[in-house]
């Protein structure tokens, strides 16, 4: 029986969806989308909801893992607004084309300025805004300027802010996600793996989860709450030279569709935080017709 899961420490499944930002058309709350970029690189796109609604953050997840490279102190942020966008303010299909030529060029530009870090792109309220991290800002502004000039010019006013982040507060306070979103992140890839081995989720079934914890008697007290609620305790172990050695593996039948999985999981990580313990991801079996 063919098995998946989603751990946090278990390798990205990487996925395509070039229809990805109009998703939101039958989204409540975020969709995510990979896409496996250069060797080194992990590509993710999810849309979330913000103070006028709904954006797309697209970023390399892989940089978080060396992040902040202080080879790179200056963040460059460039784009443009269009007129041609949904009630979401996403822009329509053909305006995203030429969008994906602008960022091209923004690409190109930074390139031949000099070293440059292409780190992630937002999309919101009609605007298309690329982050980079750069080693040295000299002639940068007046190459830009000249592109949106020369190839671009029906994008008025085009958006150009160049700053000393050493930090890189843009990308790691900004464009990477927070916990929540990550895990939503990791359940999406999960459900996705499912759909594509021919499950239609329509059926509930068994669902392992894995916790870690500082203590066993953080454990135990945490096993008491779980039980509680209707998980099964299937095993326990202890991991040494782990700061959460505790592990817990838990499992209860309930359906695997975003609502359904959110729910667990996200009640699963609250709750385990309160007990010094973490949420680690669940397991489940496919389920075809």
């Amino acid at each position: 029986m063919a098995t998946v899961s989603a751990h946090r420490t278990s390798k990205w499944f990487r996925l395509v969806l070039s229809t990805l930002l109009y998703s939101i058309l039958t989204l409540t709350n975020l969709s995510v989308a990979y896409a496996q970029g250069e060797e080194g690189e992990n590509w993710a796109t999810y849309i979330a909801q913000y103070d006028e609604g709904p954006g797309s953050v697209t970023l390399n997840m892989k940089l978080k893992e060396k992040a902040p490279l202080t080879a790179f102190p200056f963040a460059v942020v460039t784009g443009v607004v269009t007129g041609q966008c949904n009630e979401h303010g996403f822009p329509v299909p053909v305006e995203l084309k030429k969008l994906y030529q602008v960022d091209d060029g923004v690409q190109a530009v930074l390139k031949l300025t000099g070293q440059s870090k292409h780190v992630g792109s937002f999309t919101y309220q009609c605007e298309r805004l690329n982050y980079f991290y750069v080693r040295d800002t000299t002639n940068v502004r007046s190459k830009l300027l000249e592109l949106y000039k020369r190839k671009h010019s029906e994008y008025k006013k085009p958006y150009i802010n160049i700053k000393s982040d050493p930090a890189w507060n843009y990308y790691l306070k900004f464009l990477y996600p927070n916990e929540e979103t990550r895990d939503y992140m990791a359940n999406e890839q999960l459900i996705q793996q499912l759909k594509a081995a021919g499950d239609p989720l329509e059926k509930p079934r068994a669902v392992d989860h894995w916790l870690y914890f500082e203590s066993k008697k953080d454990r135990d007290n945490f096993i008491h709450y779980a039980t509680s609620q209707g998980f099964k305790v299937i095993s326990t172990d202890y991991i040494e030279k782990s700061a959460l050695s505790y592990q817990l593996r838990l499992s209860k039948e309930h359906k695997v569709d975003m609502i359904a999985i959110n729910k667990a999981t996200l009640q699963l990580r609250k709750k385990a935080a309160e007990y010094n313990g973490n949420y680690d991801g669940w397991e489940t079996f496919v389920l075809k017709k």
